[in-house]
């Protein structure tokens, strides 16, 4: 599991329940960002509220961004089952687009009343701006409002046990679920000064992508993966574990 540490105890669980051994090793570390109030003056006007993950919807519900406000009259897309599910227990209906891409947000939004153009998009910092490139073509005022930021972890003992093991033949099936993650993982190889090693033996891992995003991240590093059917990390569990009976 290389999600970050506020993820791990859900990640174990849904690993489990797919009849998978998590083993923690965060590759991610999170970092909560405080308002302003002219972000929190666009969320209120926006006609487009769009949660780009299920932390998002936490941090905006749960954290320091609880006062501000969502219209009544506002339609909220949510990227991916989690987020859904997510809005879903705070009460918040949402849509969902067909695919976890630019051109599904796009077919979605196209699909719904053009009653307003105003766009806000919640998300991490450092999070890509692919998912708003389409709609910004298509004339859409977009905003993007980082709620939190996801960087390297400060203490990353456990990362960089993961890598070395991997570097000496141990086998792991695992699931890359950001494009940031992924970079990370590669980093701390590199930072060991083990990567040759590290990439003749990660080979013989598993290695599962989320998306495009994430798949072009692995595709770059020279890695062998496969692209999930499904954009979730209960779907991904599933997966491996139907690959590997």
């Amino acid at each position: 599991m290389l999600r970050a540490a506020d993820e791990l105890e859900e990640s174990s669980s849904i690993l489990r329940q797919a009849g998978l051994e998590p083993v923690a090793a965060p590759a991610l570390e999170i970092r909560e960002l405080p308002p302003d109030l002219e972000s929190a003056r666009r969320i209120a006007a926006a006609d487009i509220v769009i949660f780009a993950s299920a932390r998002a919807v936490r941090i905006f519900f749960s954290g320091a961004w609880h006062a501000a406000v969502i219209s009544g009259q506002a339609r909220v897309i949510s990227i991916g089952e989690r987020t859904q599910t997510a809005l879903n227990r705070h009460g918040v209906e949402t849509l969902k687009p067909a695919s976890y891409s630019s051109s599904g947000l796009v077919e979605l939004i196209r699909a719904l009343p053009s009653e307003g153009k105003a766009v806000v998009v919640l998300r991490s910092r450092e999070g890509s701006s692919t998912l708003s490139m389409g709609l910004r073509e298509m004339g859409y005022d977009i905003t993007e409002i980082a709620l939190y930021s996801v960087g390297y972890p400060r203490n990353d003992d456990l990362l960089r046990a993961l890598v070395r093991d991997i570097a000496e033949g141990g086998i792991y099936a695992i699931p890359f679920t950001s494009a940031m993650m992924t970079r990370n993982f590669f980093r701390c190889a590199e930072m060991n000064c083990i990567m040759l090693e590290f990439m003749k033996k990660l080979g013989e891992c598993s290695l599962w992508s989320i998306g495009p995003e994430t798949s072009a991240v692995l595709r770059e590093s020279g890695a062998i993966f496969r692209e999930a059917r499904v954009a979730d990390y209960g779907a991904i569990a599933v997966e491996i574990a139907s690959a590997h009976k």
